[in-house]
């Protein structure tokens, strides 16, 4: 049986995820609230390897990445990237060093501020390797189940990713067990931290 192609949409909002993750700043003198009130869209592609780095490189060159309203698209590398201090943004280089799958999430799109995650991913659905995660500091027209509409604000965890999976059936069940496996490892790493200081 030919496997499906699923899209798959989780969140997650989660307060102890400001301690974990940061976000980057633009070299090119392109500061972060620059880019958070641009009308044109930011998306910094991360690669845990260098296959998925050539892939950040190739879209990059391409300019393949649209989104669906039409509106400009800034497509950047992590190399293009410098540490910055905002604690309540997402730390891609700290969540690439951490990650340790073999394929979810070893490629990342990453934006301070976009309309949907899900828009990133289902309008460039062709173009992306099973496993993209897609993450936003700020999300401001989220949809939900029954088009349920929604804004995530900074210190959310709020991602879309890709999957594939052979039984469809078990779709409404995912984003139960992506959510309980978010909550154990933050719990893992909180546990790590005061552990350290008792």
């Amino acid at each position: 049986m030919p496997l499906t192609a699923v899209l798959i949409r989780s969140l997650v909002a989660v307060v102890p995820t400001r301690t974990i993750y940061s976000t980057q700043k633009i070299k090119r003198s392109l500061s972060l609230s620059a880019m958070e009130n641009s009308s044109s869209s930011v998306l910094v592609l991360f690669g845990k390897t260098s296959v998925e780095n050539e892939l950040s490189q190739s879209m990059r060159n391409s300019k393949n990445l649209k989104l669906p309203d039409g509106s400009e698209v800034s497509i950047l590398l992590s190399s293009e990237m410098e540490k910055s201090s905002d604690e309540e943004s997402f730390r891609a280089e700290s969540y690439m060093i951490s990650l340790s799958t073999a394929q979810f999430g070893r490629f990342l799109i990453w934006s301070p501020r976009l309309a949907s995650t899900h828009d990133v991913v289902s309008h460039n659905f062709s173009e992306l390797p099973i496993g993209t995660a897609c993450v936003a500091d700020v999300q401001f027209k989220g949809r939900g189940r029954s088009k349920n509409t929604w804004e995530s604000p900074k210190g959310c965890l709020m991602f879309s990713f890709i999957l594939q999976m052979e039984d469809g059936r078990i779709v409404p069940l995912l984003q139960y067990v992506v959510s309980l496996s978010i909550t154990e490892s933050i719990k893992v790493i909180c546990d790590a931290k005061v552990s350290a200081f008792i």
